[in-house]
């Protein structure tokens, strides 16, 4: 949904459902994406989704030999 969509389905102010939208994000609960005609919707991250970012986050980043001479 957009944050029109759930702003009028909550019965929220926008800038009220913003606010909602940018703890989940920082909560990493949901993830937006840009539908066909331009614009950003929101959804529920899957469980499977959450745990694959988590171990992301916990897994170092490699440098490459060639970085690492620079």
């Amino acid at each position: 949904m957009s944050l029109v969509e759930l702003a009028e389905a909550l019965g929220l102010k926008e800038k009220r459902v913003f606010r909602i939208l940018r703890s989940l994000f920082e909560a990493e609960a949901i993830t937006s994406l840009r539908s066909s005609d331009g614009a950003r919707k929101y959804r529920v991250l899957t469980a499977e989704e959450r745990k694959a970012s988590a171990k992301e986050e916990e897994e170092p980043e490699e440098l490459d030999e060639e970085e690492d001479e620079e």
